[in-house]
């Protein structure tokens, strides 16, 4: 596979580039409730979730 073209973001970058491509959110299931490492904490459940936020969802969930 050739690869012409790629870019690099860090985590300041993904949370504007989320934040343009779904203003309104993302909805995610959270499967426990996450505070540790982060500026707020996400709880357990559905909630729609915004470019700072996804941060820290990216960052401590493990998708499976």
């Amino acid at each position: 596979m050739d690869i012409n073209y790629y870019a690099v973001v860090d985590f300041a970058g993904y949370s504007k580039i989320v934040d343009i491509i779904a203003p309104d959110g993302i909805e995610v299931e959270m499967p426990y409730e996450i505070s540790y490492g982060t500026d707020m904490t996400l709880h357990l459940g559905k909630q729609i979730l915004h470019g700072k936020e996804l941060v820290g969802y990216v960052t401590f969930v493990k998708i499976a």
